[in-house]
Order: structure tokens, then C-alpha cells, then sequence
């Protein structure tokens, strides 16, 4: 991998099952949260076939096995909007959605990314929803400084979001929002983890 996300410090928090506790990481660099994303091998119960299938809440479920982080400060042990400091970092999840209408033509392959993001140090990780049919990334995108105002954040996400057409969750525009670690169906987290793309 390159080496600026070694030069990018971030407040890392992260936790399993309780969707507000919030577990610091101190001293933590952009680095150190990649190789938490892909030094464990997370996968589901499911596999790719019987996840695509699966209703909404055992999707979820199978999901949510693999624990949550959040790259934002906090000012104590719970994570909510009265308690976020600020972030330098914005994450878009491009989940081929567009509002609340889902398909392949608001999805974006791994090239497309690369091209549409140029310019932008960013690391995209396929969910656990990616297919070869409909491409699914979360991207993390560090920014130049510490963003402490929420309106201030929002508008740089949507910037940002700008680059994709606007085909992101409105979540990446919350910054103390929670999200997945990587992971992916049964038998396919080492396959996923070749996926990543890294713009320099």
C-alpha cells in the first residue's frame, strides 16, 4: 500500500453489539484502521447466493457479527451527535443507491472509482454486499483538517459525494454515524480484500 495513510492520523473508535459504546483507539493512524479492516478474516454465515436472497433483517444480522467503527472524536464513551468533536475523515457508502431507488446504474466498478475520484487520496472497501453485477464500496476519504461543525461537514461530504453523482447513503453525511467493518459471505473475505482500491 502507499504510504500517506500512515500520515494520516484519525480518532478511531469501534465496538460489537452496542450500537453507542464507544471503544478508543489512541494514536491511531489511517494505517493501523486498514490493517484492522483486513487482518481479521470476517465472514458471514451466509454465502454470496443465500445473502443476495435473504430478507432484509437476516441480512443485517449476518452483518452485524463483524463488529462497528466510527472515525470520529468523541467527548466521552458514547457515541451520538451531542457528543461528536469532529472528524477528518468522510466515508460514502456507494451502495448503487440513489434515494430510495436501488440498481446497477448508480453503482460505480472499481476503474469508474479511480477515474471519478481522481486527484483524492481515498481507500474503497466492497461491502458485504458487492457483486460483479453491482459493484458496493465504502469509500474513506481523509480531508486536509479536522472538521468540528456539522454544517461544515455536511457540506464537504456532499462535495464530495458530488464525484459520484450523488449515489451514496444519506448516512455519509452524518458524521458520527457508525459502519460495518469489512467484511464478507462465507468463503469470499480473501477474494474481497484483492478487491480494494486505493486512489494516491
Amino acid at each position: 500500500m502507499t504510504t500517506w495513510p500512515e500520515q494520516t492520523p484519525v480518532s478511531l473508535s469501534r465496538g460489537n453489539g452496542d450500537w453507542a459504546a464507544v471503544k478508543k483507539c489512541g494514536g491511531c493512524t489511517l494505517r493501523d484502521w486498514f490493517k484492522w479492516q483486513v487482518g481479521t478474516k470476517r465472514e458471514g454465515a451466509m454465502t454470496a447466493d443465500e445473502y443476495a436472497k435473504a430478507g432484509k433483517s437476516a441480512r443485517e444480522a449476518d452483518k452485524v457479527k463483524a463488529g462497528w467503527y466510527s472515525l470520529s472524536a468523541y467527548a466521552d464513551e458514547h457515541r451520538d451527535a451531542a457528543n461528536w468533536q469532529g472528524s477528518n475523515i468522510c466515508i460514502l457508502d456507494a451502495d448503487a443507491k440513489y434515494g430510495k431507488v436501488e440498481g446497477p446504474q448508480y453503482s460505480f466498478t472499481a476503474d469508474a472509482l479511480r477515474e471519478r475520484l481522481d486527484g483524492l487520496q481515498f481507500i474503497a472497501l466492497p461491502t458485504h454486499s458487492y457483486s460483479d453485477e453491482i459493484p458496493r464500496w465504502r469509500i474513506v476519504i481523509p480531508v486536509s483538517e479536522v472538521i468540528t461543525e456539522r454544517k461544515e461537514f455536511d457540506a464537504i461530504a456532499r462535495l464530495l459525494a458530488r464525484r459520484l453523482d450523488g449515489y451514496v447513503d444519506p448516512r455519509s453525511y452524518t458524521p458520527e454515524q457508525l459502519w460495518f467493518s469489512m467484511s464478507a459471505p462465507r468463503g469470499e473475505f480473501t477474494n474481497r480484500v484483492g478487491l480494494i482500491v486505493v486512489g494516491d
